[in-house]
């Protein structure tokens, strides 16, 4: 039994880590994207500020941008509880109970975390897949607020 447990935990805390893993490489994606957002939208109003003409399409897509951003920190960038690799001390150290026992109750405890772990990285990546989709329409949104420019608001 000790043989298979000692593979069980060493497969599961692999995996944990590579889920570990996968949400420090969302993060920094996720810090990437902000950057350039944040530059995007100040560019923007920058251009905006010298070009009167097309000073209402720079301010909406600046907003868009903006909004885009706030929007990526909250739900990607923001720090929440993400499940530990290991289990503490004091939850491992239970008197009257068999070491195989005991691993086979930390492994379960293991698959929670790795499925709670998949979960919140599963979210956030398609959280920051739509924030890179939402960037890519920006032209979209420049281009409708052109037209709202041009021909106004009525029909």
């Amino acid at each position: 039994m000790t043989t298979v447990l000692d593979w069980a935990e060493k497969a599961g805390i692999e995996n944990m880590r590579d889920h570990v893993s996968n949400a420090d490489l969302i993060q920094k994606q996720a810090s990437t994207l902000l950057t350039m957002l944040l530059s995007g939208a100040a560019a923007a109003l920058y251009f905006g500020s010298d070009h009167e003409e097309l000073r209402f399409v720079a301010v909406i897509v600046s907003f868009w941008l903006f909004g885009l951003s706030a929007f990526l920190t909250r739900k990607c960038l923001m720090f929440g509880d993400f499940p530990s690799v290991w289990n503490e001390p004091k939850n491992l150290n239970q008197k009257g109970f068999e070491l195989d026992k005991l691993r086979e109750f930390e492994l379960d405890n293991l698959q929670k975390r790795i499925n709670e772990a998949m979960s919140l990285n599963f979210t956030k990546s398609l959280r920051l897949n739509g924030c890179v989709l939402s960037a890519c329409c920006t032209p979209i949104i420049g281009l409708i607020a052109s037209l709202v420019q041009v021909y106004g608001f009525s029909a």
